[in-house]
């Protein structure tokens, strides 16, 4: 397998407590599918997350994905398995923190001033939930955002959905001058 992916492995299994949804695959549950080598599952297995067999002997190769439907094409997710996994790791953590918030059906303008303190990471967006997917952070807060929209819509970039996460009540408090009917969780108000 990819030395990446090895590696990662090696120091973290598969990280059943550190991934808050989907699933990455044991080493012995990797399976084939149409060409590429499927490590990571989205929850519900409707999403798919693979590496080329033509590349599963690189070190460091690209990541593709697809929706799980017979005949749907492989988009490419990730330049490299090591950019993919940092990706996965603050979704991850955006989703699943100590201290939390998240919204469903944000404008561009209320996802922006809210997250107006973290600066949005340089990794290219992913497919899923909705493209782009992107991420964000700051020294105490992470964030991932994404269109939220019906299958066979136009994103148009609106509306989004957003999750936070802080590694304390204090730290997420930047949020709540933001905060309106649309917030459907903040941990520090709904426990």
């Amino acid at each position: 397998m990819p030395r990446a992916l090895r590696e990662f492995y090696e120091f973290a299994g598969t990280a059943k407590r550190a991934l808050a949804i989907n699933d990455l695959l044991a080493p012995d549950d990797i399976g084939t599918d149409t060409g590429y080598r499927v490590f990571y599952v989205e929850e519900q297995g409707v999403w798919l997350w693979g590496i080329s067999e033509g590349d599963w002997l690189a070190d460091d190769p690209p990541v593709w994905c697809r929706e799980n439907e017979p005949g749907t094409s492989w988009l490419q997710d990730a330049p490299s398995v090591s950019v993919f996994l940092v990706q996965m790791l603050v979704m991850s953590a955006a989703l699943a923190g100590p201290h939390t918030a998240n919204a469903a059906w944000l404008s561009e303008a209320e996802a922006e001033q809210a997250l107006g303190t973290l600066g949005r990471l340089d990794l290219p967006p992913w497919h899923w939930p909705g493209s782009p997917a992107r991420w964000y952070a700051g020294e105490t807060a992470v964030a991932f955002t994404c269109p939220n929209i019906a299958p066979g819509e136009d994103a148009g970039g609106e509306p989004l959905s957003v999750w936070i996460s802080a590694v304390s009540e204090d730290a997420i408090a930047f949020i709540e001058p933001h905060l309106s009917d649309a917030w459907d969780y903040y941990s520090p108000r709904d426990g």
